[in-house]
């Protein structure tokens, strides 16, 4: 049985915790496609039965997903050694034979896509070319670094890609290199004004389908770089969205994130983790990750992205544990569904997709709290104190609420249905009994307060906290269709 979710909910890897990522309740799912290691032989060589080549046209695991109600993206990604024009550069290499034309054999590129999109239409039909491209080799994150061509170069990947996907499978989506922004805050316009440039480029739509992001540590960042920050934003790049980006090129685009997660540094179920050690600064507790899951997709559904990906099923293969990727942690048997392995983000996302999916409309309201000046200057998130997000699902409405502060808050919205249950961010139920208030009836929380704010580098600002105390998610029944939203109070 498929269990409650809808097409915002991916998780990347799903088939490494197969068994219980198919009762998580996501719809998509990530699978790398390593050319290097696919083809690693030669022109005309492809290694379908490798171990590694996990999504095999015959394999079981693809099966059993698309069963269970998964779609693929698949990432192509790695020059194999005999297909690179510069071996010192290894996997990050740019393809022999790019510049030459899409049918020829010397596009050795031009070639595996063919030959994947064709291999696997109707089972995977969404192809992301490369990952994170504007990651340079140098510098606190060149350990992603996966090109070591040119912005130019890029773009000549993702157009062979494209104009060979569609010839192929005319169903084919081309998602642009999911993007750090962080790391590069001026790649994307960058790369448009290339795009742009090509005579063929608009015709084509820039010859990609959607715009990807990989986004970290902070859930407001989901909304902000969708949506934009502040006009007064410190810097320029913040200020605008994705979405504002593309209309200054006469684009429309989905817009997905390929990668969330706020990693955590107190598992006591990893073997030799020293908590204090990874308490670097960046990352948080279980329990704050748990309410992260929550936040990042009631924020990030509210922004509007297509499909939001969590970063990853399963923690990466030992003996390298130390980034806890997973919704689970590591087991080699990816049928083994014991609750050891889960952490409380588990949880928390089935209760995401349970609750927050099929919505009809959803609707981001907050209380702002006093703002210093100093604040105001970088962003309206820094402004939020009580965080709610509606999600209206015919006569069924769960409201989502969080704090920004410190302090533990009471508040209440208006009764509009016959009845209401409150569930914790684990999915916890419980009956929840109304108060009465000015106006009539009223379903009243308390939200406890915030804990975690970022201290490096000059730190957040006053008051500020990245990760919003636990939410509360108060789902009502019998609520019409088109009433309003309100502001929740604070009591």
């Amino acid at each position: 049985m498929i269990p409650p979710g809808d097409g915002h909910f991916g998780v990347n890897e799903g088939f490494n915790a197969v068994a219980l990522a198919h009762k998580l309740g996501a719809r998509w799912t990530r699978w790398v496609v390593e050319w290097s290691e696919v083809q690693r032989f030669g022109q005309g060589t492809f290694n379908s039965d490798d171990d590694r080549n996990t999504y095999n046209i015959d394999s079981e695991t693809l099966r059993q997903d698309l069963r269970h109600g998964y779609k693929v993206m698949a990432v192509l990604k790695s020059t194999p050694l005999w297909a690179q024009v510069d071996p010192s550069k290894a996997v990050r290499s740019v393809p022999r034979g790019l510049d030459a034309p899409v049918d020829s054999p010397e596009n050795t590129w031009a070639t595996f896509v063919r030959w994947m999109a064709s291999r696997y239409a109707g089972r995977i039909d969404t192809w992301a070319i490369w990952n994170e491209v504007e990651i340079p080799p140098t510098g606190p994150n060149a350990v992603y670094n996966t090109w070591a061509g040119t912005l130019e170069q890029y773009y000549r990947l993702l157009k062979v890609a494209w104009q060979v996907a569609r010839s192929v499978n005319p169903n084919a989506r081309i998602i642009l290199a999911p993007y750090s922004y962080h790391r590069d805050k001026d790649w994307l316009r960058r790369f448009l004004r290339v795009a742009a440039a090509d005579p063929e480029g608009a015709a084509n739509g820039f010859f990609f389908d959607v715009v990807a992001l990989n986004l970290y540590r902070n859930a407001h960042d989901l909304y902000d770089r969708k949506r934009g920050g502040v006009p007064w934003a410190l810097e320029p790049a913040d200020r605008i969205g994705v979405d504002d980006l593309l209309r200054e090129f006469r684009l429309q685009k989905p817009v997905w994130v390929t990668e969330v997660n706020s990693m955590p540094y107190d598992d006591p179920g990893v073997p030799d983790w020293d908590p204090v050690r990874r308490n670097d600064g960046f990352r948080i507790t279980l329990d704050e990750q748990a309410s992260f899951v929550i936040q990042a997709y009631a924020l990030g559904i509210a922004a509007g992205y297509e499909v939001i990906f969590w970063q990853a099923m399963q923690d990466d293969r030992p003996p390298v544990p130390d980034e806890l990727w997973g919704l689970v942690r590591y087991r080699e048997d990816p049928s083994d569904t014991s609750p050891e392995r889960i952490r409380p983000a588990y949880h928390a996302y089935q209760a995401a997709a349970r609750y927050l999916s099929n919505a009809d409309r959803v609707e981001l309201q907050t209380v702002d709290r006093a703002d210093p000046a100093v604040s105001r200057r970088y962003a309206t998130r820094f402004q939020w104190w009580i965080h709610q997000v509606v999600f209206q699902r015919g006569t069924s409405r769960t409201t989502v609420l969080w704090n920004g502060a410190a302090a533990a808050a009471r508040v209440t919205i208006p009764k509009l249905g016959a009845s209401a249950r409150l569930v914790d961010k684990l999915g916890n139920e419980t009956p929840l009994a109304p108060v009465a208030g000015p106006g009539g009836e009223r379903w009243q929380v308390t939200l406890t307060g915030a804990t975690r704010r970022f201290t490096l580098f000059g730190g957040d600002p006053p008051g500020y906290h990245y990760v919003g105390g636990s939410p509360l998610l108060v789902v009502e029944e019998g609520v019409p269709a088109d009433a309003p939203v309100s502001r929740p109070a604070v009591v």
